[in-house]
């Protein structure tokens, strides 16, 4: 290569990381009265590593919080990393429902133990998951993971959603109830 072509390249990847840098630390706040402010800290999990700032649950009256996550090829590897798993964990434990997306693994425990994981802080989750779909070879599973003391899902409900002229995924349904909507007449 080149050294003319050589230097602008290595002078735009430099800026590049630099500039990566700056926004990891830094915020930028308005157009009119531009000013540049630290990024405030975010919490941290056990593992030492920083974790997005999640607001608190809150259960006020008659709310449940709902979560969608692609956790983007969960399976063995990256559930054999313990800061990984704790992380997410972390995550899920905010929500009182959250549909796991892109589950790809033949080994079934993978959820079960992931559960486990999240029930360790003293909640009390469940789980159900729908069979592997997938219109190729790759194969992925979807799953809930429910708070059971505010949702309940009906495990005879569970049931998969498929076609292709409307989604470009099968879909995993199911029936939900959650106990905190419920009138004290029912």
């Amino acid at each position: 290569m080149p050294k003319k072509l050589l230097i602008p390249i290595i002078g735009l990847l430099l800026a590049a990381v630099g500039g990566w840098g700056f926004f990891q630390k830094f915020q930028i706040k308005g157009l009119k009265d531009l000013a540049i402010e630290t990024r405030e800290p975010t919490e941290t999990s056990g593992s030492g590593g920083q974790m997005m700032n999640l607001p608190p649950v809150q259960r006020t009256g008659e709310t449940i919080r709902v979560a969608s996550f692609n956790i983007q090829v969960f399976g063995t590897s990256k559930s054999s990393k313990p800061h990984v798993m704790e992380r997410l964990a972390i995550i899920v434990r905010e929500f009182d429902i959250v549909a796991i997306q892109e589950i790809r693994s033949t080994d079934n425990g993978i959820i079960p133990r992931f559960v486990d994981l999240i029930n360790s802080a003293g909640r009390r989750y469940d789980y159900v998951v729908g069979p592997r779909l997938g219109r190729s070879n790759s194969k992925e599973q979807y799953a809930f993971i429910f708070d059971t003391q505010s949702v309940e899902i009906d495990r005879r409900e569970l049931y998969t959603v498929d076609d292709p002229a409307i989604f470009l995924c099968v879909l995993l349904a199911a029936s939900v109830l959650s106990p905190l909507t419920r009138s004290p007449s029912r």
